[in-house]
C-alpha cells in the first residue's frame, strides 16, 4: 500500500463516521429538509423576479410603464420576500416529525411563535399601524426563524411526551376532537415561554429579537455593548 493509500484510509476512518453522525443529526436533517421544502416556491418565484427586473433597460422600463412589473414582483414578495415565515414552519415540521410527534402541530406552534416575537406595528411611534414588517419576514429574519423553529419544536416534542401536560379526554369523545384538545396545555406553556422572551427583549435597547440578532451578526462590538 502506497503512502497516498495510507493517508486516504486514515482520512476515511476519521471522516466517514463523523460524516455519518452529521448526516443522522436531527437538527441538520431538519434544517436541510426544511429548506428543501421551500425550493419549489423560491425557484419558481425567481423566474418572475428576473422578468420583473429584466436586465435589458428598454424591456424593464416598458414593463414598469404598463404596470406589469409591479405584479411580477408581487410574486417574489409573497414567496422569497417572506421566506423566513415558511422556514419557521418547515424546519419545525421536520424536526417534530423526525422526533415521532405531530409535525403539523409543531410547525404551527413554531409559526405562531415566530410571529409573536416579531414587532406588530409599523410607522412612527406617535401613530403606529398594526402590521407585520416584511423586512423581518425575508432573509433578515432567517436566523431567527431557524432558532425559533428548532427551539419550539424541541419544547413541543418534550412536552407532548410528558403525560402530565397532555389532556386526555374520555373515549366517548370523537378522536378528531380529542386529538385537537390534547396539546392545549402544551401550547399554553410554549406561548408563556415565548411571551417571556418577547417581554425580556422588549425591555432592552433592541426592542425585539430580530434587531438583536441582526446586531449580533454584524456588530463586532455586540458582546461588549451587551455587557456594558
Amino acid at each position: 500500500m502506497g503512502g497516498f493509500d495510507v493517508v486516504q484510509a486514515k482520512m476515511e476512518k476519521f471522516f466517514v463516521p463523523m460524516m455519518n453522525k452529521l448526516g443522522n443529526n436531527k437538527v441538520l436533517q431538519s434544517i436541510s429538509n426544511g429548506v428543501m421544502m421551500t425550493l419549489p416556491l423560491t425557484l419558481g418565484a425567481s423566474v418572475f423576479t428576473i422578468l420583473g427586473n429584466f436586465p435589458v433597460p428598454v424591456v424593464s422600463e416598458y414593463l414598469i410603464k404598463i404596470g406589469v412589473a409591479e405584479h411580477l414582483n408581487a410574486i417574489s414578495g409573497a414567496t422569497i420576500g417572506i421566506l423566513a415565515l415558511f422556514i419557521s414552519f418547515t424546519v419545525a415540521y421536520n424536526f417534530t416529525k423526525l422526533s415521532g410527534a405531530d409535525g403539523v402541530r409543531g410547525g404551527l406552534f413554531s409559526l405562531a411563535s415566530f410571529l409573536i416575537l416579531m414587532p406588530q406595528t409599523v410607522g412612527k411611534a406617535s401613530n403606529p399601524i398594526g402590521a407585520f414588517a416584511t423586512s423581518y419576514l425575508g432573509s433578515s429574519g432567517l436566523f431567527v426563524a431557524f432558532i425559533v423553529a428548532l427551539s419550539v419544536a424541541k419544547i413541543y416534542v418534550v412536552l407532548v411526551n410528558n403525560k402530565k401536560v397532555v389532556i386526555k379526554l374520555p373515549e366517548s369523545v370523537p378522536p378528531m376532537v380529542a386529538q385537537n384538545f390534547e396539546p392545549l396545555l402544551v401550547g399554553l406553556i410554549i406561548f408563556i415561554i415565548i411571551f417571556v422572551v418577547r417581554l425580556v427583549i422588549g425591555y432592552t435597547s433592541y426592542g425585539n429579537l430580530f434587531d438583536l440578532m441582526v446586531d449580533c451578526k454584524f456588530n463586532p462590538n455586540f458582546w461588549t455593548n451587551l455587557s456594558a
